[in-house]
């Protein structure tokens, strides 16, 4: 029991630190301009909206395998709404997008931090977790694409309410 108490205020304590030095770090990338010069860019380069969507799926694949799903969506979405927005986005449909990227990148292999989670709770070793992960995986990231390419799914029961 005590051990168990332990663990859980190490991981609480954890996600405190990554949610304060998240939440730092947007406050700097705000108060930078980073976001206007990121909109700027890719106004620039990124021709249309699909283009955008793929690059975002990508980036978030990325990030999401080091980094925390909290901490990156409160760095990145004050980045890539703007963005979003200019491409007509609905501001629910990218964020179900950035929430379920995030989500699949942190069971990606080779750093997927939850793999390291499953990897101890499970006893089995990471190579293990990581290669029964793969097949669901695809599936997961086609699941994605879906949605990120069909927003009428992920915006029926927010359409049937508003």
């Amino acid at each position: 029991m005590q051990e168990a108490i332990t663990s859980s205020a190490v991981i609480s304590g954890s996600l405190v630190i990554i949610v304060s030095g998240a939440g730092v770090m947007s406050e700097y990338i705000t108060m930078q301009g980073i976001p206007e010069q990121i909109l700027n860019y890719s106004m620039q380069y990124l021709p249309n909206g699909f283009i955008f969507m793929v690059f975002t799926i990508l980036l978030l694949l990325l990030i999401g395998t080091f980094l925390d799903p909290i901490g990156a969506i409160m760095i990145l979405v004050p980045i890539l709404m703007p963005i979003a927005t200019q491409f007509n986005f609905d501001p629910i449909h990218y964020c179900l997008v950035i929430t379920v990227a995030l989500g699949i990148g942190y069971i990606t292999p080779p750093l997927g931090l939850l793999l390291y989670t499953a990897s101890f709770v499970t006893g089995r070793s990471f190579v293990y977790v990581s290669r029964a992960i793969m097949p669901t995986l695809l599936i997961y990231i086609l699941a994605l694409f879906i949605i990120a390419f069909v927003p009428a799914i992920s915006m029926f029961i927010p359409n049937m309410l508003f």
